[in-house]
């Protein structure tokens, strides 16, 4: 069983399928949809696919996917952010409300840049966890970070969706005491300061994950990656501190050490291809598109992900918790 540090549980996650009582390979499915983000966010891991792209699913092709994923056993969607959600929220109602209806929760990130009222109300009615990203609570560091983010303006948003939530608590299980709010931070030299006020301001009805850099999308270049980490000491160092302050312990979505949305998941990129993560375009060159995949066979690329992550934990001599992060070059080869 995972060991979280906090008695929060996030609705969707690992441990809330644990104490639930969910026993299966196969719980996660990500999507990736097609959205945009007016945010510069220095930290953003998905500038780029790294393979060439088919044509983008339409609403009715990403419907049908949700329901063979629900029919396979997913229980949950994470989408994770291609783009922002809020910014395009048209897109994503269509897919929350298919997922809604065929009885998954779902599980958002986003920056809340555009969240208003009405999602707010949306979201909480159809059964969807919201990690917000917060990587500071002052201002010009908030704007340094985003490239051009307002942080009144998010914070004001986070204020109208967690009155929103309060008035819909969930009912705690086995003592522990759910919640559908969280905020996702990425620790740096800008902001590893902050850790107490963030977690100060999350109080007891927001959960609070903390992540070190991931050296994908605009954080490949050296340049970038030397703004946020100097070198392998201060690399251990963001990673350390992202441990001790995070509720899970780790990621978002960390059980038994590894990415449950990984190895328990499957994952849909914009042009339906598998992929084994949301930040993983590279991998949808080596699996099929999803638009004509059976139950049965999304269950099969689940196998073959975690037969490949066997694989990669043997060569690499260690299990890494996410192979985005550590070993992925490797993993593609091994796919």
């Amino acid at each position: 069983m995972a060991m979280f540090k906090s008695p929060t549980v996030m609705v969707g996650s690992p441990e809330y399928h644990e104490l639930t009582g969910v026993k299966s390979d196969l719980i996660y499915l990500m999507m990736n949809f097609p959205t945009s983000c007016s945010l510069r966010c220095r930290k953003c891991a998905l500038a780029g696919k790294g393979r060439e792209m088919g044509e983008t699913l339409s609403g009715e092709e990403r419907v049908m996917i949700i329901k063979k994923a629900v029919e396979a056993g997913c229980r949950t969607m994470a989408v994770i952010g291609e783009g922002e959600p809020t910014e395009n929220f048209g897109v994503m109602a269509e897919g929350i409300n298919a997922a809604h209806e065929a009885g998954m929760t779902t599980i958002m990130f986003t920056t809340g840049i555009a969240l208003d009222r009405e999602q707010a109300n949306f979201y909480c009615d159809h059964g969807v966890s919201l990690y917000i990203s917060l990587d500071s609570l002052q201002p010009r560091v908030y704007q340094y970070l985003t490239g051009n983010g307002n942080l009144d303006r998010v914070l004001t948003n986070l204020t109208v969706l967690r009155a929103v939530y309060a008035a819909h608590p969930s009912q705690p299980i086995a003592g522990r005491r759910l919640v559908r709010l969280g905020i996702n931070t990425t620790v740096s030299e800008k902001n590893i300061t902050e850790l107490p006020a963030i977690r100060a301001f999350a109080n007891e009805d927001i959960q609070v994950v903390v992540n070190p850099p991931m050296r994908r999308g605009r954080l490949t270049g050296t340049k970038q990656w030397n703004r946020f980490v100097a070198d392998n000491d201060e690399q251990e160092r963001l990673t350390e501190a992202a441990r001790m302050a995070s509720d899970t312990g780790g990621h978002t979505s960390v059980a038994n050490g590894v990415c449950s949305y990984f190895a328990h998941g499957v994952s849909v990129d914009v042009d339906g291809a598998f992929v084994t993560c949301g930040y993983a375009g590279e991998t949808g060159a080596k699996l099929p598109n999803a638009t004509t995949a059976t139950a049965d066979y999304f269950r099969a690329v689940n196998a073959r992900i975690r037969a490949t992550y066997t694989a990669l934990t043997d060569y690499l001599g260690h299990a890494p918790s996410c192979p985005v992060r550590d070993g992925y070059d490797d993993l593609v080869r091994l796919l």
